[in-house]
């Protein structure tokens, strides 16, 4: 069911005012397929922009 919600994302414009949604769309994506070091790396860059307590509630894979 959230492959067609990514989709959408995924087709929207790349203004700037949609960074995050897209940014969250590749995090989510990650997540749902699994890919531990893609989740690591936007969860990191998230974090260094100051976005840590955000990050700690995103979904997370077990390692």
């Amino acid at each position: 069911m959230i492959k067609q919600p990514l989709q959408y994302i995924s087709k929207l414009s790349n203004a700037s005012e949609l960074l995050l949604v897209k940014i969250l769309k590749n995090y989510y994506q990650a997540v749902f397929n699994k890919n531990a070091d893609e989740v690591k790396a936007i969860g990191g860059l998230l974090e260094k922009a100051g976005w840590k307590d955000f990050v700690s509630v995103l979904p997370h894979l077990s390692n």
